[in-house]
Order: structure tokens, then C-alpha cells, then sequence
């Protein structure tokens, strides 16, 4: 017979499948993201620049991980970060907030497309009508770019 492996949690030992999973899926990982990118655009808005880059690449972290766990979204991963991600990292890179609210906005479409393309049609992601409240977004002289 052989051992099963495991991995320590801390708390005990539990077989390696059993963490496996436990690892979250896409509707948990999307639940992390979508504050990052709420986050991100009244960031941009506000001219908060530094925050902005800030969380636009926490967002791009996340994705990258997510593939680790969910591998079947890779390729339309890697496309969202080399296409719409970059459009909106460019226009956060150039402090130029039309070109941004263009890429962001072509970003959402696209993610709509995306939802369609896994047969969830029915996520259709929005960016919250009103800034995070537990977040000061102005921008302060001397802020460094992240």
C-alpha cells in the first residue's frame, strides 16, 4: 500500500488531493479582483496615479496566480493582460485620463466577452457608481510612482 501525501496545515496533516481541492475556483478568485479593479479606476479618476499602478498590478498578480489554479483559462488570461490590461497600464503610465476611461471601458466590454466565451453570459461586471469609501484617494504631492 502505498502513503497518500500530505501537507501540514498547522492545525494537522491533510492529504495533498484534499488540498487541492480546497484551492479557490474562478467565482471566489474574481471576488478578490473585482474590488482591485474598482479600486483601480477611481484611483485614475481622482489622479491618484501611484494608486492606480498600484492596483493595477496587484490585479495583474492576481490573474497570473489564478491560472496556476484554474489552468484552463490561461491563454484568455495571458491575452486580457497583453491586450486590455496593457491598453490600461499605457494610459495609467501617461497620466492621461481619457485614454484611460477608453481602455477601461474597453476592458469591461471585454470582459463581458469573456464571461459569454466560459457560458457565463450572465456576469456582467460593473464598476461601482460611487467611489470606495474606505479608501482616501487624493493624491499627495510627493507620491511616487508604485
Amino acid at each position: 500500500m502505498v502513503d497518500e501525501p500530505t501537507v501540514e496545515t498547522g492545525k494537522g496533516r491533510i492529504p495533498l488531493d484534499d488540498l487541492g481541492r480546497a484551492q479557490p475556483g474562478m467565482s471566489r478568485l474574481m471576488a478578490e479582483l473585482a474590488p482591485r479593479i474598482w479600486y483601480l479606476c477611481y484611483a485614475a479618476r481622482a489622479g491618484s496615479w501611484p494608486l492606480a499602478r498600484y492596483y493595477h498590478a496587484t490585479s495583474v498578480s492576481l490573474l497570473r496566480d489564478t491560472v496556476l489554479l484554474r489552468p484552463k483559462y490561461a491563454a484568455a488570461v495571458a491575452a486580457f493582460i497583453a491586450t486590455e490590461l496593457r491598453a490600461v497600464k499605457d494610459a495609467i503610465d501617461a497620466e492621461d485620463l481619457d485614454r484611460f476611461e477608453v481602455a477601461y471601458d474597453a476592458m469591461l466590454k471585454r470582459t463581458d466577452r469573456y464571461h459569454a466565451e466560459f457560458n457565463k453570459p450572465f456576469i456582467r461586471w460593473r464598476t461601482p457608481a460611487a467611489p470606495p469609501p474606505d479608501l482616501d484617494l487624493a493624491p499627495r504631492p510627493g507620491d511616487r510612482p508604485a
